[in-house]
């Protein structure tokens, strides 16, 4: 199964999202972002919340468009009911005390027009979270196999 990753951020920042894209998806992440997934006519906010259920973690993109955007805020605020991995992603300038609930996390900073560095250690720590969650089901699809073996041994010695 592929690691997904929910992108929250505010549409005026599509030239940003974009190069955190190409990074994700050259590592084999799956990148969720809203305008680019949802089909005309359907309802934004439930295929929203159902995207950010079923992702492994939430990156937050916190521009100063995307600190001021009610859906980012949203998305968020969701993301940490639901006990998410929320990643902040924050431009350089960025009043951090417009960061809300996440001013407690460690964030990743940017600097627009020189971000390429923060955006490939994020992608390279978002890639280690996409092993480790391989390798944990491999394990268990192996523990799981030698149950089902053990489980036909014993029930033929009846």
């Amino acid at each position: 199964m592929a690691y997904k990753v929910f992108l929250s951020h505010s549409t005026k920042d599509e030239r940003t999202i974009r190069s955190i894209i190409k990074l994700l998806q050259q590592r084999g992440l799956e990148v969720f972002v809203a305008e680019w997934h949802i089909n005309p006519g359907a309802d934004l906010t439930s295929n929203i919340m159902n995207s950010i259920r079923s992702s492994h973690c939430v990156l937050a993109l916190l521009t100063k468009n995307g600190v001021r955007s009610t859906w980012v805020n949203q998305e968020i605020g969701y993301a940490l009911g639901l006990k998410k991995l929320v990643i902040p992603l924050v431009e350089k300038g960025t009043d951090v005390n417009q960061l809300g609930a996440l001013q407690r996390l460690k964030y990743v900073e940017f600097q627009e027009g020189m971000q390429q560095d923060s955006f490939i250690y994020l992608a390279n720590y978002l890639n280690t979270l996409k092993i480790a969650k391989e390798d944990q089901e491999k394990w268990l699809w192996t523990i799981g196999l030698g149950v089902l073996v053990l489980a036909s041994i014993f029930s033929g010695k009846k």
